[in-house]
């Protein structure tokens, strides 16, 4: 009755306003605001006791009425609401309006009522950005994108001044502070506002909390945001030296992308620092500050593999004369397989010459040829072609020309498109007879579907690897799913049940790629992925290419697992996407 009255009252406000031409006039075919709003009034009376995804759509339009009457309605039915996914929706409508009243409403009233929707774990989902995560004790406490990445949107996107003036100077305050978690949410919406003094607000925060977990937020939200702030800049060249490791790492990673310069003074002595994610960090802001190969090519011995990864990659993308003579000796002295790999694969990128992996080889190329190859770091589709022509003979195990690691993980498509036909080159398998012609260039070929094709290939691979090999297989359709929960060693035993279960799959269903690489990171023996598909994502946790590719970086910024990628017959954003994961993951890509 108290709610209908007030409804009453409010829509009352409205028409007296309207007949006092307050509001003015809609225009020619539309609902007046006021009527609009009276009529969204009487349908939340109406639908006060259905259940409340009956209720949502109601609750939702009022984020698009947006006067005063609105807003005091909002906040005065937020208290009685019980069910989360109404509070949310009041909390998304009071950002959405904008105002200093609405805003400072949703933050401080509506985000701590939403805490039951916080997810807790002893693994950290990496689905939930780090930026809204929280680690307590032995838990992680986690601020799932789905409930909260349009709250987040709708506050950074407030234009009104009042409302980004109470975000600076009041965003961290109240019940906000009581909580991390929710104090790294406000981190992230502040660095985001288009406000001049978003800066000022972080650095203040930055000076008076003593937690290391909210202090690597507040960097790393100023990084996502690309803050280019020089008094914030100043206090996060100091952080370099904090004795927290994590948060070092914010520093370098905030300085790597909005102030380089101020990080290349600084660089001599990161490339000697205790920890090896700083020596990578530390390697990747040489090569972007273009300060050259003398200073990284120490690291090519450096004790851990990944850094000796980062740094042969850094080296090759020099593309001079220096590079590929220090690559070169590293050859010689390299024991490490994906290293000698990646030193093998990077040469080649830079020379165009795909010689394989053994120095005396490249040693004697390149003494003859030093002084007229035309160097310059190809990208992962032309290095897929060099090595897809390149000869069997004398070769490791390959798999569509590409050399298979000692730790491998082999992802196969078998979506529901891989039934297409497709003419391929044969596969010799030792098998019974089978229908092949001669293309123009004098390859044998058959036309049979793209998952015979995959299956034999992957077969092939299988049956030549050497016994101190470890493998796995993931396949994937509207799911992932692995063969084994780890790599397995290569004994007869397993490969012929390797082989049962590739004879096995179907296609069916539609892509998620996302999944399956989740699947390989999480085992930590990996070091090298081989991922076929024939089409672009359509489901899982992640689709969008860009989103994927941003995911991807973060996973792997210290992992160092090389992603090589296989397409059939990719166009537009398909091809994009396994490019990218190529490029951006020491990998090479084989269109087929």
């Amino acid at each position: 009755m108290r709610t209908m009255l007030c409804a009453a009252l409010i829509a009352g406000t409205f028409l007296r306003g309207a007949e006092e031409g307050q509001g003015g006039e809609a225009p020619k075919g539309e609902t007046p605001p006021v009527e609009g709003l009276a009529r969204l009034l009487e349908r939340f009376e109406r639908e006060k006791s259905l259940s409340p995804d009956k209720r949502l759509e109601a609750i939702e339009e009022f984020k698009l009425h947006r006067t005063p009457e609105c807003v005091k309605f909002l906040l005065k039915i937020m208290p009685g609401e019980t069910d989360m996914t109404i509070i949310r929706a009041i909390v998304i409508d009071l950002a959405m309006l904008g105002t200093a009243e609405s805003v400072s409403a949703a933050v401080a009233e509506g985000l701590p009522r939403l805490a039951p929707l916080v997810q807790i774990s002893r693994e950290r989902d990496p689905l939930v950005p780090r930026i809204w995560t929280y680690r307590a004790g032995n838990d992680y406490r986690m601020l799932p994108d789905f409930y909260f990445g349009e709250i987040s949107g709708a506050l950074a996107a407030v234009t009104d001044a009042k409302a980004q003036d109470w975000l600076m100077l009041r965003g961290l305050e109240g019940p906000i502070a009581k909580d991390p978690l929710l104090t790294q949410f406000m981190l992230s919406v502040i660095a985001q506002v288009e406000h001049r003094h978003r800066g000022k607000a972080l650095g203040d925060f930055l000076r008076k909390t003593r937690d290391s977990q909210l202090m690597g937020a507040a960097v790393d939200a100023a990084r996502l945001a690309r803050l280019p702030d020089p008094d914030f800049t100043k206090l996060v060249v100091k952080l370099l030296k904090h004795r927290d490791h994590d948060i070092q790492i914010a520093s370098v990673l905030y300085l790597e992308k909005t102030a380089l310069d101020e990080l290349k003074k600084e660089l001599p002595k990161l490339l000697k620092n205790p920890s090896a994610e700083m020596r990578m960090l530390a390697i990747d802001c040489v090569h972007e500050s273009k300060l050259g190969v003398a200073l990284i090519a120490p690291l090519l011995g450096d004790k851990d593999w990944r850094v000796r990864a980062t740094a042969v990659r850094a080296v090759g993308r020099a593309a001079t004369v220096d590079a590929v003579t220090a690559l070169v000796k590293r050859l010689g002295s390299e024991d490490h397989p994906r290293i000698i790999d990646d030193i093998a694969d990077a040469l080649t990128r830079v020379t165009g010459e795909d010689l394989g992996r053994q120095f005396p080889v490249w040693d004697g190329w390149w003494k003859a040829n030093q002084s007229k190859a035309v160097l310059k770091w190809r990208d992962s589709a032309e290095l897929g072609m060099l090595k897809a022509r390149r000869a069997t003979k004398g070769r490791t195990t390959s798999y569509y020309g590409l050399d298979v690691s000692n730790f491998a993980c082999f992802l196969l498509d078998i979506s529901l498109s891989m039934r297409e036909q497709y003419e391929g080159e044969t596969v010799t398998m030792g098998a019974g007879p089978r229908t092949e012609v001669k293309d123009k260039s004098g390859r044998k070929v058959e036309r049979k579907q793209k998952i015979e094709f995959a299956r034999e290939n992957l077969m092939k691979a299988l049956s030549q690897l050497s016994p101190h090999v470890h493998y796995n297989i993931i396949t994937f359709t509207h799911e992932a799913r692995a063969w084994r929960d780890c790599l397995q060693e290569n004994t007869d035993e397993l490969r012929a049940e390797a082989f049962r279960f590739l004879e096995d799959q179907r296609p069916s269903g539609s892509t998620n790629i996302y999944d399956a690489l989740l699947i390989a990171f999480s085992d930590p023996q990996v070091d090298t992925i081989y991922l076929l598909s024939d089409g672009e994502p359509t489901t899982g946790h992640i689709t969008d290419t860009a989103r994927m590719l941003e995911e991807i970086r973060r996973i792997n910024l210290f992992r160092k697992v090389k992603i090589n990628t296989i397409g059939f017959n990719l166009k537009g954003e398909a091809e994009e996407l396994m490019r990218k994961l190529a490029d951006e993951n020491y990998g090479a890509f084989v269109a087929k």
